[in-house]
Formats: structure tokens, sequence, C-alpha cells
């Protein structure tokens, strides 16, 4: 289901989800956020699928790459989907220094 900014704000999205952050999942288990989390807890759905790593050395591999991409490329590419789709103008210093980081990070 995609929520609008109001429903995200709503007290049963607060209920459902204490911290208020989108995306979230609700499971039979509970519910969760965070977007790599949600896709860890995917991919661990059914393990034969190997989605998640075989083993724990793997597993970590895959979580360390998930973490790298949120720490070192995502951090620094807003200003750059800003810039580039029009969300918002952004500044040339701002958006080359993003492009930088991004094009160092990768």
């Amino acid at each position: 289901m995609i929520l609008g900014a109001e429903e995200q704000k709503s007290k049963e999205y607060k209920q459902k989800c204490l911290t208020g952050k989108f995306p979230s999942l609700e499971t039979q288990d509970g519910n969760l956020f965070e977007s790599a989390a949600i896709a860890r807890y995917l991919a661990r759905l059914n393990p034969d699928s190997k989605l998640a790593g075989i083993g724990a050395h793997e597993s970590s591999q895959i979580d360390q790459w998930i973490d790298f991409i949120k720490s070192s490329v995502f951090a620094h590419a807003f200003p750059i989907f800003k810039g580039t789709f029009g969300f918002d103008k952004v500044d040339a210093d701002s958006y080359n220094n993003a492009l930088k980081e991004v094009k160092s990070a990768i």
C-alpha cells in the first residue's frame, strides 16, 4: 500500500509503526520499518532461495554492502536526485560535491 503524507501522520499508522517512518511492512509476527530491514526480511522468508546468503559469512557480506550503500552512496545522493529530477533547486556546488562523493564511494 502506498501512503500519502496525511496517512503517515495518522494515529493508526503510528500505532503500527512507532517511529512513523516509511516504508514499513506489516507481517504476521509484527511490523518492520527501514527499507534495508524489510529487504533482508523478504530475502530470508524462503531459506532455499539463498537471497540472504549461505552461512554467516556470506550473509554478513550482503549486509556490509547494503550498509555501505546506505552510508556512503545514499547519504550523498539526495542533492543529485533533487537536481536531476527537478524536485527542488540545487546549487551547482552542492550538486557537484554530492556527485564527487558518490563517484568516489563507487
